[in-house]
């Protein structure tokens, strides 16, 4: 079972290199370990996601 939709809030340690989007539409890429930040476009806390183009 794919853990691919789920989210990640603000804070939480990323679970795998790759790119994440968080719920205002910033895309970006994060190594595994680090934390995911607030939001880039918002400023405030937020929900990252798994970003895949298929």
């Amino acid at each position: 079972m794919s853990e691919s939709n789920r989210e990640y809030p603000t804070g939480e340690t990323v679970p795998e290199t790759g790119p994440y989007m968080c719920t205002e539409g910033a895309l970006e890429n994060f190594k595994k370990d680090e934390k995911f930040p607030e939001c880039p476009k918002s400023g405030g806390k937020t929900l990252w996601q798994e970003y895949n183009k298929e």
